[in-house]
């Protein structure tokens, strides 16, 4: 079992939302870490409103996979939602640089209009690997330089 946070243990911050929850539960979910540290890189990010060179956050959350989604949540709110047969997955890249950390990485433009720049999400998961098996073997994940 992952190590949790001290936000989670004290005050359950990093869990998936009691809403979402039982649909994620009605998908059938396959993977599911709560209480994790996920460490949040944006570089040369560009929104309306906010503009960042280069900047991070180390957050509590959660990661989940299910047989339609994958999804991952901070404490305040939904990092990516995003159903395993959007074609956009592709351009996902993903690397399990030790046994206990998934990176994520991808073109914020790719998922959400009028905003630009890379995001790297880092998981300390002990399903690091489970997770990186399931997303690489269906999207043919690599690993990029971010």
């Amino acid at each position: 079992m992952s190590r949790k946070t001290i936000g989670h243990r004290l005050l359950r911050i990093g869990h998936v939302p009691r809403k979402v929850l039982p649909t994620l539960e009605s998908e059938g979910i396959r993977i599911l870490d709560e209480g994790i540290r996920v460490r949040l890189e944006l570089r040369r990010y560009v929104a309306p409103g906010r503009r960042f060179g280069y900047r991070h956050q180390v957050l509590s959350g959660s990661i989940v996979l299910t047989q339609e989604r994958i999804a991952a949540y901070v404490w305040w709110g939904t990092l990516f939602n995003v159903s395993l047969v959007d074609p956009r997955l592709s351009t996902l890249s993903v690397s399990t640089p030790t046994p206990d950390l998934l990176k994520l990485g991808f073109d914020v433009g790719d998922f959400q209009q009028g905003r630009s720049g890379r995001v790297e999400c880092r998981f300390h998961t002990d399903r690091a690997e489970d997770f990186a098996a399931a997303v690489g073997g269906r999207w043919g994940a690599r690993e990029r330089d971010f």
